[in-house]
């Protein structure tokens, strides 16, 4: 039987720590494929203030049995304080 697959969406403000983050994924068989997404435009609350910003957005395909260890691993190496992981 297969494990169900799932894609985790990740927003990163660097076209550098997108594909650090991508390829580290992919290297440690947490991802089967990390596509990066460019020309992201988020509007978010953030301490009280709207904020926008431009980023990457990463979609990781992965087996819903890593999403835990794929989160931990992307929160160990983002560069954002609070990353988005969804």
């Amino acid at each position: 039987m297969t494990q169900a697959i799932q894609i985790v969406f990740v927003t990163v403000p660097s076209r550098s720590g997108a594909e650090t983050i991508a390829r580290l994924l992919v290297e440690e068989g947490l991802a089967a494929c990390v596509s990066i997404l460019p020309g992201v435009t988020s509007v978010y609350r953030w301490q009280g203030r709207i904020e926008t910003g431009d980023e990457y957005l990463l979609l990781a395909k992965t087996e819903a049995p890593m999403f835990d260890r794929l989160q931990a691993r992307v929160l160990a190496v983002h560069e954002a304080e609070l990353p988005e992981i969804v």
